[in-house]
C-alpha cells in the first residue's frame, strides 16, 4: 500500500513538473524574433558550423580573417557591432563562406602572399 501511494505522487510530481517545462518553452517560442542587441539573442540560435565560434559584438571587418586577406594584408578595424558566427582563430573565411585553413584558401597566380 505504501508504496502504491509513493509511486503515485511520484507520477503526479514528475507530470506536475513536465506540464510547466512545456509552458515554460511555448511562452518562450510565442516571443517576438531576436533583435540586434547580443544580450535578447535566442540561445538556440547560437549554433555554428564546424570551425566557427559564436561572439558578440564584434567588428565586421577584423572579427575574423577572411582568405583574401592572405593577399591583400589586414585591414583597419570598422566601429560596428555584429553578433554573429565567427571563423575560429586561425582559420580563414573563403569565398564559399567557410572557415578554412590557410592553405585551402584559393590563390591567384597574379599575387603573392601577404607577410607582415
Amino acid at each position: 500500500m505504501m508504496t502504491e501511494n509513493t509511486t503515485i505522487v511520484l507520477l503526479v510530481l514528475v507530470c506536475a513538473t513536465l506540464v510547466q517545462v512545456n509552458a515554460q518553452f511555448r511562452s518562450y517560442l510565442r516571443q517576438p524574433p531576436p533583435s540586434t542587441e547580443p544580450h535578447k539573442e535566442w540561445p538556440f540560435l547560437r549554433r555554428c558550423r564546424p570551425g566557427e565560434v559564436y561572439k558578440t559584438c564584434q567588428s565586421s571587418s577584423c572579427g575574423e580573417n577572411k582568405c583574401y586577406q592572405l593577399v591583400t594584408g589586414p585591414r583597419p578595424c570598422t566601429l560596428d557591432c555584429l553578433t554573429k558566427c565567427f571563423c575560429e582563430k586561425g582559420l580563414y573565411r573563403n569565398e564559399e563562406g567557410y572557415c578554412v585553413h590557410w592553405w585551402n584558401c584559393p590563390t591567384s597566380p597574379y599575387f603573392t602572399p601577404y607577410t607582415s
